[in-house]
């Protein structure tokens, strides 16, 4: 996530009531180390004033990890009855439709979660690098295109974020590397540089404007 696509969300979210986003599902949450110091505009400006306002965040990810409350693939519909169950009221799904082989099929199984009155918090970078994780399909919609991806559900704003530069993403991330390195080792994942070797291999798009589409949803 990019540092304004995150204050974005923090801005919009405001307006909705915690009663309609509680519990909220982070669909592709990844890990807690991910979230709060590699990441750390993640916890700034998403969940932690969410959960200020009584929201409780449930993490879902495909893999085990600390602070991944739910672990499973949402393409299963075993799995996905399972959540469902669980009360959701809203879903955040940001920056994974282009990691997963079936976009249109993953956000099918997205828009069944969500019930009336309920919200679906979505991005999706516009201009922006190939990056897989572990896959990148190259979907990189308008927020025009991005809403009709979901047709049963209405949308409530939309917007294509400016998010600098690789290179302004860099010194962020970088950044936030240096400082995770004063939390103990066993607290932290392995494999630590994996970030910033990619950001080094994007050299070609260092000085290029990045652009991702932000949309709210709500199932009327």
């Amino acid at each position: 996530m990019i540092v304004d696509e995150a204050r974005w969300f923090y801005e919009n979210l405001k307006s909705i009531p915690s009663e309609r986003l509680t519990p909220l599902l982070n669909v592709g949450a990844q890990d807690e180390h991910y979230r709060t110091a590699v990441q750390p505009w993640i916890g700034e400006f998403v969940t932690r004033p969410l959960q200020a306002r009584g929201v409780e965040v449930i993490n879902l990810d495909i893999t085990a990890a600390p602070g991944v409350d739910l672990v499973g693939d949402l393409l299963d519909p075993e799995f996905r009855d399972h959540v469902r169950a669980l009360g959701i009221s809203s879903v955040m799904c940001c920056n994974v439709l282009e990691h997963v082989p079936d976009p249109r099929g993953f956000a099918q199984a997205l828009a069944m979660l969500v019930p009336s009155g309920g919200h679906l918090i979505l991005s999706v970078p516009h201009r922006f690098p190939h990056h897989p994780d572990p896959i990148d399909n190259g979907l990189r919609p308008t927020p025009s295109e991005l809403t009709d991806m979901f047709p049963d559900l209405a949308a409530v704003t939309t917007a294509l974020i400016d998010g600098g530069t690789i290179a302004r993403y860099a010194v962020a991330t970088i950044g936030s590397r240096l400082r995770a390195r004063r939390t103990p080792a066993s607290t932290r994942p392995s494999g630590g540089a994996t970030d910033i070797t990619q950001v080094l291999r994007l050299a070609p798009w260092l000085f290029r404007r990045l652009e991702i589409s932000c949309a709210i949803l709500v199932r009327e």
